[in-house]
């Protein structure tokens, strides 16, 4: 391929970053909020302030082990799910 051939397929190409671009800039909306990909705990009202929702928080269920209950970092695949009985053969 020629210098010239790799010059105009590089104009072709996308110039704008897939995951958008890395600094907000005066650009965007005034409302715009970039975030990180996380859960929004909440949401911000029209003064700007950040609004808390109790039951927007995460919930995790850990459930209690006996003492000296060593965990394994593999879980199979025949392990029961949430909810469910082992069923028995």
């Amino acid at each position: 391929m020629s210098l010239v051939g790799l010059l105009s397929s590089m104009a072709r190409t996308r110039s704008v970053p897939k995951r958008g671009w890395k600094v907000l800039t005066g650009k965007q909306k005034r409302d715009f909020n970039k975030g990180k990909r996380a859960m929004q705990a909440g949401f911000m009202d029209r003064y700007k302030n950040f609004v808390l929702v109790p039951s927007m928080l995460p919930q995790y269920k850990v459930p209690e082990f006996p003492l000296g209950f060593a965990l394994k970092p593999y879980v199979a695949r025949t392990a029961p799910k949430e909810g469910e009985e082992r069923r028995r053969k």
